[in-house]
């Protein structure tokens, strides 16, 4: 596919249209030992938002949402009990930034994500930028950027420094939320499931 224009990197599905609007926003610092996902679909006059955080040998923290109001147009912001999350495109396809602040939950197994998500409480908040490299790759339903990633991650009292690399990636028509198989690995030990962090070299396109 074609690399997209600068006018792709905005909303393009108003609240009332069909269809689903996916930003999703992945970062890997191995050296922080860290990866994370977060990010917002859009459909259906609502709004799901979601923040994954896996790090070596640590819980996987995780805010998850999957029923919020919609935001104001053209507006990637969202606030809910616990939760105030927003994306922000400072320069188009060049630079963008994520800012949370909300309780999330750690767990020791992804199987505890389903259901009733019980956990562990914990305040959660980032304070992240990406800064495109210039790889840009057309999806048939999208983009992805391929960027420089830093910033700050809070994990209850523990605050992050990141320093690495990710991407953003923006879908809209018929998209989902994203799989996280790019960045969790799960596997299966005598004592159960654990997730473990993966740390991709690059992006990989789609």
């Amino acid at each position: 596919m074609d690399a997209p224009s600068p006018a792709a990197d905005a909303r393009q599905l108003r609240s009332s249209d069909a269809g689903h609007e996916v930003w999703s926003l992945e970062l890997v610092d191995p050296a922080a030992g860290v990866v994370a996902s977060m990010g917002i679909q859009l459909g259906g006059g609502a709004a799901g938002w979601w923040t994954v955080i896996a790090r070596t040998e640590r819980p996987l923290v995780a805010v998850i949402d999957p029923e919020v109001s919609a935001p104001l147009w053209p507006d990637l912001e969202v606030r809910a009990s616990g939760l105030w999350a927003e994306l922000r495109v400072q320069t188009r396809l060049t630079h963008l930034t994520a800012d949370l602040e909300a309780f999330g939950i750690e767990v020791d197994t992804p199987a505890e994500l389903l259901g009733d998500a019980r956990g562990h409480r914990v305040p959660v908040g980032s304070d992240v930028e990406w800064h495109a490299t210039g790889v840009i790759v057309g999806l048939d339903d999208g983009y992805e950027v391929g960027a420089v990633v830093e910033g700050e991650l809070l994990i209850g009292s523990e605050r992050v420094a990141i320093a690495g690399t990710g991407w953003w990636t923006h879908r809209w028509g018929t998209a989902a939320w994203p799989r996280l198989d790019r960045l969790l690995a799960v596997e299966s030990t005598s004592a159960g499931e654990i997730v473990r962090p993966r740390f991709p070299a690059s992006p990989p396109p789609g």
